[in-house]
């Protein structure tokens, strides 16, 4: 291998970040990877987990949960839909590639949230450093 690609795999084995959020019922959920810790530094989201809970519910809630660059208000890089029926709850994790632009963050959010519905995420990655 390069030494491009030997530095890139150990960025993603040891220069990993993770990002939770559990805020209270009916709260939109946003986890942030953080700033890159270095200049030029590039961050990619690998991970998902995912909860919510519509217990509370009388009728089904739909969410476009989003993996999006710099804030919440940034670059859709990555969305799906989420449909939980009244009264239960749904959790599900994904494995997936999803690189942001070089020095910004990277941000899931779950969108605007019924008011008997609780979300919860885990969004986790590495920095590359080697450009």
């Amino acid at each position: 291998m390069s030494k491009k690609a030997d530095q890139v795999q150990m960025d993603q084995l040891i220069n990993r970040w993770i990002a939770t959020n559990a805020p209270n019922i009916g709260v939109t959920c946003t986890a942030s990877s953080g700033a890159p810790k270095t200049a030029g530094g590039r961050l990619t989201c690998d991970g998902v987990l995912w909860s919510a809970n519509n217990g509370k519910g009388a009728a089904a809630a739909t969410f476009t949960a989003s993996i999006r660059d710099a804030s919440i208000g940034g670059t859709v890089l990555e969305s799906w839909e989420v449909v939980v029926a009244a009264g239960v709850g749904a959790v599900d994790a994904y494995y997936l590639q999803v690189p942001g632009l070089v020095g910004n963050q990277l941000v899931f959010e779950f969108g605007t949230p019924n008011a008997s519905t609780t979300q919860r995420a885990t969004i986790a990655g590495w920095q590359e450093d080697f450009r």
